[in-house]
């Protein structure tokens, strides 16, 4: 599952619905009354860009980070691939990686010290 962004699926019946992630198919999944499903139970649809131009593949990067101190203080680095980019209308990219789970989320918070490339040098996170 991959999270989604900035998508809208309009029903025929004129309703509107955040699409709250894709399916490993690229489904388009909805929030319905058993959680996140496919936007097809809702009934007949199109979807919608408001705000994400694109997604493009990691490309090789990494993400370089420290994780949280533990119960004696101590805290470890640690190295991540980016599975992917979201680029905004904007042009700002934001490198989204996999959780525990194997859930796309964004690669960014306080723990990220930045990103590099294998062939690169690293580049501070802002």
């Amino acid at each position: 599952m991959i999270e989604a962004r900035g998508v809208i699926a309009r029903f025929s019946d004129s309703t509107e619905q955040r699409v709250h992630a894709w399916s490993d198919d690229g489904t388009p999944l909805v929030l319905g009354s058993a959680g996140l499903e496919p936007a097809e139970r809702a009934g007949d649809y199109e979807l919608f860009d408001v705000g994400v131009s694109t997604v493009i593949g990691g490309g090789g990067w990494m993400v370089h980070g420290v994780t949280e101190a533990d119960e004696d203080g101590e805290t470890s680095h640690y190295i991540q691939p980016v599975v992917a980019w979201r680029v905004d209308e904007d042009g700002t990219g934001e490198p989204l990686v996999a959780d525990a789970d194997g859930t796309v989320v964004p690669g960014r918070g306080p723990g990220v010290l930045g990103y590099f490339h294998p062939n690169e040098d690293e580049h501070p996170a802002h």
